[in-house]
């Protein structure tokens, strides 16, 4: 089972990046995009 178990580790690392660049990705955006609308009003 030694396969099995470095393939789930590997599957897990891999959601573990692709979830990291997403809450990074989307807080960016929660940062940026009332930043935008707020130097557009003004």
């Amino acid at each position: 089972m030694a396969w099995a178990d470095g393939r789930v580790r590997s599957w897990i690392a891999r959601f573990g990046v692709f979830g990291f660049l997403f809450f990074f990705l989307k807080g960016l955006l929660w940062l940026i995009v009332p930043a935008v609308i707020g130097a557009s009003v003004l």
